[in-house]
């Protein structure tokens, strides 16, 4: 049902377009809807009949002869039936400026030519809800205001000396008892909030010192906790010598007017179908944040959200069930990102958990069916594109509506600050060009202004839909590749490195799936995985005879802050009938400086249980000795970088030789690894390095060619070396 006003029988549509064809279209297209149409075609025409008919919206075209829309749209807004007529100003796509000037003149809102005239129509009926709702809470204000005029307000007076006289009314309005109308400024102020006492003490010790008159407004509450806003003034009052007597003033409630203000602040804010910010607040927000120009190590991104189909519906069940539809995906909507908030949606990876990323997520209503999030603080844009899954996921459940179950898909565009656009209206016009893209490659899906950043997104998602296949069956290998001591050339050891085998793709490299499997939490799986692997093939090489051998296993930032680790490592290798001191657990140098102290703690449970620790990649987190010296490690493994032209490069065999000397001194092995050459070998057994990993001994192998490798293996190349360097 169309909403009406008290005297028409049906909305009055004003239409000023110097186009003859639009205005026949609208004409056509609303009046079969319940409208009255009435039409003008230039600003100057537009500006009469607005005074004459008293439309309740205006639809005004920008570019007109004689007067434009411009200039017409601030006169229309000086008649004063007009001053709060919702003003829709039509204008081209992709002209910005007109936009934004519609805005600065006055208009409420506008829409793009060309129009979708079934959608304009649903656009109005918002509007006209909006209006209607606007118009009851400024008459409702009017009337407040009014009788506030009329009543007669309370009235007090201050002696100076601490005494207070006061008026019926006041008694009323501070909850005092009644009858009561003297006592002391205390008593006065017995029911003043606390959190407002200090301001009102200031202003009453000025008033007294140094005789300043004051207009103040502050809370009072009762014993049940009602509250009440208070306007307060006060001047001093003086005696014919000019000298003050005392303080004289009046108060009045003005929690109602608080109210109204607020109600009309929200009205003007947020959507009145779904409670949502509206299209001027989310604006507002990213203009801030825009100002505050983001880091470029973050993503600020905006999804525009239409629902498919959502016409059909409306039609079919009616305008009511369509806003409880729109209700309940805000419900949805809103759920999601609260619970986003609270990182039970794993949006980021878990070291940016534990750096307590700041990612924020704000949901929109911009009428109709289209929905706007804004999101800041993204850690990549491979996280938009998550959440956007996320997204269609929950509007794709299934919805009651009275009985009726119903599905709903959407369709959602995406763009990006600063690569599609450095002001807001520029990132809402690409974010709606991604939506039509989105729609036109068959709704229900996402698509990124940008095509690189569709093709980089599609290529993410299937990683991840690959990864989870592969979990289930099982495609992932571990190989070995030994580490070796220094000196006597002899195996002590091997690191475990996970190797993906697609069926299809081959060898997959882990620099590839890692990052995605930590992103999606499904690294704890796979991390299990390996922790079990090793640990039976450890049991194969005590099978084979062979000297027993420790057995290095990387633990990502996931897994070493997973909760119950130390006990859950603890069972795994006494089910498997492994000694803990066969295993030694990598840890990242950057991972340990995130959160040093829970660190230590998750590292001494470890090593209570008998598990050796060695810090990873060490030279690259910037540790401080302090803490170097609290880890409860037995290893450094110095990073690879350092050592690639060690025998090149002076400044890294003098980084590589204090990084021994410093483990030494603190009773550490040193681990050196990327080793391909025997020079370098040679400057790192000069150094008194203790082990040794990489391609000079061996590649990664896989568990046979690695059994088979070190039961064959004879010639030892540290006395070839030696034998080398001696001639």
């Amino acid at each position: 049902m169309l909403p009406v006003n008290e005297e028409k029988n049906s909305p009055l549509i004003l239409v000023i377009d110097d186009d003859v064809t639009i205005r026949f279209m609208i004409n056509e297209t609303l009046e079969t809807l319940g409208f009255i149409v009435e039409e003008a075609e230039n600003g100057i025409q537009g500006i009469e009949r607005a005074r004459e008919l008293k439309p309740d919206i205006i639809l005004l075209d920008v570019m007109m002869p004689e007067m434009d829309g411009f200039t017409a749209c601030p006169q229309i807004r000086e008649i004063p039936h007009c001053r709060h007529t919702p003003v829709l100003m039509m204008t081209g796509l992709d002209d910005i400026e007109s936009i934004n000037k519609a805005y600065q003149v006055g208009a409420t809102d506008f829409a793009t030519k060309p129009l979708n005239y079934t959608l304009l129509s649903h656009r109005l009926l918002y509007m006209l809800r909006s209006k209607q709702t606007a118009d009851e809470l400024r008459a409702n204000q009017e009337k407040l205001d009014h009788a506030q005029r009329l009543a007669k307000l309370g009235y007090w007076e201050w002696d100076l000396n601490n005494f207070v006289t006061w008026s019926e009314q006041v008694t009323e309005t501070f909850w005092l008892p009644k009858g009561k109308t003297c006592g002391e400024l205390s008593y006065f102020f017995q029911n003043l909030h606390k959190k407002d006492m200090e301001k009102v003490r200031a202003a009453l010790k000025l008033a007294k010192e140094k005789e300043q008159n004051f207009s103040l407004e502050y809370r009072i509450r009762n014993r049940e906790g009602k509250v009440r806003i208070i306007f307060h003034e006060a001047k001093v009052n003086y005696n014919e010598g000019r000298k003050p007597i005392s303080l004289i003033g009046t108060i009045q409630d003005i929690t109602e007017r608080k109210r109204a203000e607020y109600e009309i602040q929200k009205l003007a804010n947020y959507d009145k179908v779904t409670g949502l910010p509206n299209r001027t607040s989310l604006r507002q927000k990213l203009e801030k944040i825009i100002a505050r120009a983001p880091s470029s190590q973050q993503v600020t991104a905006i999804l525009t959200l239409d629902l498919d189909h959502f016409k059909r519906l409306n039609d079919t069940l009616g305008h009511q069930a369509g806003d409880q539809l729109l209700r309940k995906i805000a419900s949805r909507l809103n759920e999601f990102i609260e619970n986003s908030a609270y990182g039970s949606v794993d949006l980021t990876s878990t070291r940016l958990q534990q750096k307590k990323h700041a990612l924020e997520l704000t949901l929109s209503h911009f009428g109709g069916d289209e929905f706007v999030i804004l999101i800041d603080g993204a850690p990549t844009i491979e996280n938009v594109a998550s959440i956007a899954r996320k997204l269609n996921e929950i509007i794709a459940e299934p919805i009651d509506l009275d009985g009726n179950v119903i599905s709903m898909t959407a369709s959602i565009g995406i763009s990006a600050w600063p690569e599609d656009g450095k002001d807001v209206d520029t990132l809402l016009k690409q974010s709606g060009s991604a939506l039509y893209h989105a729609k036109s490659e068959g709704r229900n899906c996402y698509k990124f202004f940008t095509a690189a950043m569709n093709a980089r997104a599609f290529e993410r998602l299937s990683l991840e839909i690959n990864l989870r296949k592969a979990i289930e069956k099982e495609q992932f290998m571990l190989f070995y590749q030994p580490k070796v001591d220094a000196l006597s050339g002899s195996i002590l050891g091997m690191e475990a490195l996970i190797r993906w085998k697609h069926p299809e793709l081959g060898m997959i490299s882990p620099a590839d799936f890692i990052p995605v499997a930590e992103q999606t939490g499904m690294i704890i799986p796979i991390g299990q995985w390996i922790f079990e692997e090793a640990c039976r093939f450890l049991n194969k090489i005590e099978e084979h005879n062979l000297p027993p051998l420790t057995v290095a296993l990387n633990l990502s930032g996931a897994q070493f802050t997973q909760k119950g680790l130390p006990e859950e490592l603890g069972n795994s290798v006494a089910k498997a009938g492994i000694a803990p001191q066969q295993i030694e657990l990598e840890i990242t140098e950057s991972l340990l400086m995130e959160n040093i102290e829970e660190a230590i703690k998750i590292m001494n449970r470890l090593r209570e249980i008998g598990f050796s620790i060695a810090i990873d990649d060490f030279g690259t987190g910037y540790s401080s000795l302090s803490y170097l010296k609290r880890f409860p490690a037995a290893t450094l493994k110095i990073d690879q970088s350092f050592i690639r032209d060690i025998d090149k490069d002076a400044d890294d065999r003098s980084i590589v030789q204090a990084i021994i000397t410093l483990a030494h001194s603190l009773r550490l092995k040193v681990v050196a690894e990327g080793i391909e050459k025997r020079e370098q070998l040679a400057v790192l057994r000069e150094q008194g390095c203790d082990l040794i990993q990489g391609y000079y001994y061996s590649h990664p192998l896989c568990c046979e060619d690695f059994l088979d490798w070190i039961s064959n293996r004879e010639d030892d190349p540290v006395d070839e070396l030696e034998a080398t360097m001696a001639i």
